[in-house]
């Protein structure tokens, strides 16, 4: 459980409570312990849902034998003065992440999130993927159709909250990333002893534990039976199984419906279709001297390069990632694990070159579109160049006016005399400003048609720049970058 801290002192709980770990202070959690900080009782709420025990007290969690595991990331320690626990922030989640699975956390439910996509939790991500760990978490409580992250990351079981009488709640979000929906309205479970031990909760929060609870049940009859699975096949299971409570079929609201466990239970995971498992390599491809040969030999890495994956088949949703830099492989790449197999149309939006030089404005978002099939059961590789000469053209109205370029880089000013200027292999990779300049001012008013075009890219800018009688040339630089 990625949460708040865990009050695993409780009479309900305590069996079923492993300790954990806290990553913001890098502290091991001792079990039989309330770790609550006397600040949050949200996750002991979730826990209380997945993995209550069975006994004569409280309530019963959907799995009441299951483990649990707290990775506390809201955290007081993080925040001293924050009364519920301060977000430790992305590096310290998928740190606990990464400690989760390296401890055999099977299931990682999170019943957090918010917006803005973070490559770290995405890796974080892929790595519990790629090492079996089903990855659940919540939709969000913004009503709204809208991209929220962890739940939107690929490969990832997004939950939305149903009520007790089969709709979808009013808070719940919507969208095309919604896998399926559990209760999550008025929901009875533990909190902490200090707080009165039992309490009603609502939210997509309270949704995440019935389908995490319901993916450790699965996991164990699976493994009872000596069967293997994969995440994928988790969630076709949850999918292939869940009751239509709004549209048949897939909707915005509810995913594929509501949860059932029993119908789950009774399908065969060797039925189940295995997902897809891409790694995009993205470089910048170009004539390159000795030394940044030897520095870059597979070619110039693009850092920061955004990839979505659209698919050509209906009910899936649209994946998204961005690159970051492997130093030690010294190329830059991005995996998206467990996804829908099929066919997708592939949009690359070009990032920084080398991991030093940022990239912003229309005029620096050079991109490539490709369609590309994503098998079943398959783990590929996939390597995507971009190569692009820009050229700048700059044309003035009746009567001419004669003017030069002139651009600046980190190596210091370079003139370049005439209307076009074709930049080609003897610049080197960079962010360059151009200026535009006239060697005297305007014997008239006149009209400069500036055009900047990327070669073999679907990509163009066209604008005028007006000059008064009498001025000379004043502009905002123009940005273009070079690969």
């Amino acid at each position: 459980m990625v949460d708040t801290g865990i009050d695993g002192s409780h009479p309900d709980l305590s069996d079923n409570f492993l300790g954990g770990y806290a990553p913001y202070s890098d502290t091991v959690l001792a079990t039989n312990t309330d770790h609550s900080q006397n600040a949050e009782t949200h996750a002991t709420h979730v826990m209380g849902t997945i993995a209550a025990l069975n006994n004569s007290i409280g309530v019963t969690g959907v799995a009441p034998k299951a483990k649990v595991m707290n990775i506390r990331i809201f955290d007081k320690d993080a925040d001293p003065a924050h009364s519920s626990g301060a977000f430790v922030g992305d590096d310290f989640v998928a740190k606990g992440i990464v400690w989760a699975v390296d401890h055999g956390a099977e299931v990682l439910s999170n019943s957090w999130g918010g917006k803005g996509y973070s490559y770290l939790l995405h890796s974080a991500i892929n790595y519990a993927l790629a090492h079996n760990s089903i990855f659940v978490a919540s939709a969000g409580n913004d009503t709204t159709d809208e991209i929220h992250y962890p739940s939107c990351y690929p490969g990832v079981i997004n939950i939305a909250a149903s009520n007790a009488t089969d709709g979808i709640t009013s808070f719940s979000t919507r969208g095309e990333w919604v896998t399926v929906s559990a209760p999550g309205e008025k929901i009875l479970s533990t909190v902490p002893i200090w707080d009165g031990a039992y309490g009603y909760m609502d939210g997509t929060s309270m949704a995440t534990p019935h389908v995490s609870g319901a993916v450790a049940a699965l996991i164990s009859k699976i493994k009872k039976a000596s069967k293997t699975y994969t995440p994928y096949q988790i969630r076709q299971m949850l999918i292939n199984s869940a009751v239509d409570i709004c549209k048949p079929g897939f909707d915005n609201d509810s995913g594929w419906g509501r949860i059932d466990l029993e119908a789950a239970a009774k399908i065969n995971v060797d039925t189940m279709p295995k997902g897809a498992t891409v790694k995009y390599i993205v470089k910048g491809e170009r004539a390159v001297s000795v030394s940044e040969t030897s520095q870059y030999p597979n070619g110039f890495p693009l850092t920061g390069a955004y990839i979505t994956l659209k698919p050509l088949t209906a009910n899936s949703p649209v994946l998204y990632g961005k690159t970051a830099f492997d130093k030690t492989a010294s190329t830059t790449y991005v995996t998206f694990s467990e996804v829908v197999p099929g066919d997708y149309t592939m949009i690359l939006s070009s990032g920084s070159m080398n991991g030093f030089v940022s990239m912003t404005g229309v005029l620096a978002q050079s991109y490539k579109k490709s369609t590309e099939t994503l098998g079943a059961n398959t783990n590929t590789t996939v390597t995507k160049t971009l190569k692009s000469s820009p050229t700048v053209t700059v044309n003035s109205s009746s009567p001419s006016v004669s003017s030069n370029f002139k651009l600046t880089y980190t190596d210091g000013p370079i003139d370049v005399s005439g209307t076009t200027l074709v930049f080609d292999d003897t610049y080197k990779a960079g962010f360059y400003d151009i200026y535009l300049t006239t060697p005297s001012p305007a014997a008239t008013d006149t009209t400069f048609n500036v055009s900047i075009t990327y070669p073999g890219l679907a990509l163009s800018d066209t604008f005028n720049v007006s000059l008064t009688m009498g001025s000379t040339l004043s502009v905002d630089p123009l940005p273009v970058y070079i690969y």
